[in-house]
Parts: C-alpha cells; sequence; structure tokens
C-alpha cells in the first residue's frame, strides 16, 4: 500500500484528507504490510485510493449503495477475511458495523492480486 503522503501526491481528490483518517489509513496500512499481498503499481494506487475513500465515507457514513452478495460469490474466503480484518477496525472506531458491500469490493482488490499472484487460496 502507498503511504498516506504518497497517495495524497499522486490524488489530488485526497489533498485534504485530514490527519485522522490519515493516521487510520496508516495503521491498516501495516496491518496490510503483515498479509503477503504483493500487488502491481496500478493495482496498488487503485487499492489504496479504494482504503482512503473508504475511510472518508466511514467517518461521513455515506456508502456505496447495497449490492447483492451474489455479485461476490467468487471472492475467495481468504479475501474476504484479510478485508474485514483491514477496515474492520476503522468502522469499529466510528461505532459502525462493517458495511458488507464496502468490505466485499475491497475484498475484490485483494483477490485479483492474489490471482495474479497464484495465491487464491480458501485459507
Amino acid at each position: 500500500m502507498l503511504s498516506s503522503t504518497e497517495l495524497k501526491e499522486r490524488c489530488q481528490n485526497l489533498a485534504d484528507v485530514d490527519e485522522a483518517i490519515c493516521a487510520e489509513y496508516e495503521a491498516i496500512g501495516r496491518i496490510y504490510d503483515t498479509l503477503g499481498v504483493t500487488m502491481d503499481e496500478v493495482a496498488d494506487l487503485m487499492f489504496s485510493n479504494h482504503v482512503m475513500c473508504l475511510l472518508k465515507r466511514i467517518q461521513t457514513g455515506e456508502y456505496v449503495p447495497p449490492m447483492d452478495e451474489g455479485l461476490f460469490s467468487e471472492l475467495t474466503d481468504r479475501a474476504r477475511s484479510m478485508a474485514e480484518e483491514l477496515v474492520g477496525g476503522a468502522f469499529k472506531k466510528a461505532g459502525q458495523e462493517p458495511d458488507k458491500t464496502e468490505v466485499l469490493m475491497l475484498a475484490t482488490h485483494l483477490d485479483v492480486a492474489m490471482a495474479k499472484k497464484g495465491d487464491q487460496g480458501n485459507e
């Protein structure tokens, strides 16, 4: 994952993100580093941006519209679990239950990265 500073430099829409969100983003980055998922440069930028934007949505409580979980039926249990691990704490700190659609959308990035690496296990 990109650092919050690098992400804010590369994505102008994130230039005004406050320090609390940046601190939470960096905490998620430390968890991400333990997962063993590697992404190419483009995927890393998209994933990092997604995480930061999700943190902004958690702060406002304005999530993407719910989507049928069946659309995410091919996601591995491992990617689902990783996504929950990454952002579950941010939802909890905000006093909210994790939004299923948001977590599943994040899991999609992880599953694609693992598929590219050939590491799709359902651990």
